[in-house]
């Protein structure tokens, strides 16, 4: 069920020189969300802080393109949220913004990010997959975005955890890595071609991925976003 109309609702957004931001919802409300592009002839612009924050009975959010900033806490605790579109329009993702959305198994940001806030996924246990702009490709910045102080989500591998703070599950929990669009900047004289191998563990087994040859300025930069899958790349002459 698609739930528009209620999000139309006067008690749910806010309108400001000539913007839409939305500042609330209905937590009862159930299903697929899809937040209009415009409201009252006027753009959709912003999510607030707190704005969806334990709408515990939505599955999916699709974000309209228009929208710039995703608030502090503004999906928190959606716990059965498993599903979520961002818009290649936002540019900033808020402090704890999906922090304990618990379903949800995969993101992307878009490379027009420029800022995530500390936290903003913590607690997202389901992860399988989060692609995020190349400016955050670091294992602190994976570490500040998985949680405020020594991270969910790690750059490098999978990793294990106790599911509590207090007492340790019999079995260690698995935690996924943090996925990343990556690029692999191969070095060597002009016309010379260097062979990329790809690998899901640092002791292989290792397959040919593809060949590159390097440019005039001796550098051929290879994006690697189709083979982001795999875990550990080498290269080799």
């Amino acid at each position: 069920m698609n739930d528009i109309l209620s999000i139309l609702d006067p008690r749910f957004y806010d309108i400001a020189d000539g913007q839409v931001a939305i500042t609330c919802y209905d937590e009862f409300a159930k299903g697929k969300l899809v937040i209009p592009d415009e409201i009252e002839g006027l753009p959709v612009t912003s999510i607030k802080e707190l704005a969806f924050f334990d709408c515990g009975s939505l599955r999916s959010i699709i974000i309209p393109e228009g929208v710039t900033s995703i608030g502090d806490s503004a999906f928190s605790c959606c716990t059965m949220l498993n599903s979520i579109t961002i818009p290649d329009s936002v540019t900033s993702i808020e402090d704890r913004a999906f922090c304990d959305c618990s379903s949800l198994t995969s993101i992307t940001i878009p490379e027009g990010v420029t800022s995530i806030g500390d936290g903003a996924f913590s607690g997202c246990y389901s992860l399988e997959s989060i692609v995020v702009p190349s400016a955050f490709h670091s294992r602190d910045e994976a570490n500040r975005i998985g949680r405020d102080a020594t991270g969910d989500l790690w750059f490098h591998g999978r990793y294990t955890t106790h599911s509590n703070n207090t007492q340790p599950p019999t079995t260690p929990t698995i935690q996924p890595s943090i996925r990343m669009a990556p690029v692999i900047m191969v070095q060597g004289e002009e016309g010379s071609v260097k062979t990329i191998e790809v690998a899901n563990s640092p002791d292989g087994p290792w397959r040919f991925w593809m060949d590159v040859t390097a440019t005039a300025s001796g550098v051929a930069i290879t994006d690697l976003d189709g083979q982001a899958h795999k875990r550990f790349y080498r290269v080799r002459n």
